[in-house]
């Protein structure tokens, strides 16, 4: 482990979840799916 690697130290991360990465566009084939929120899918 790196010596800069040290408890106490933060760090943030943000990222913008595209519309294509939503429930929706999970399985477009799905009438259910589309009628879904647009929430991040978490099927992959």
């Amino acid at each position: 482990m790196k010596d800069s690697l040290k408890p106490g130290l933060t760090h943030r991360h943000a990222f913008t979840i595209p519309e294509t990465k939503t429930v929706p566009y999970l399985y477009p084939e799905s009438d259910m799916f589309r009628e879904m929120p647009a929430v991040l899918a978490t099927g992959f």
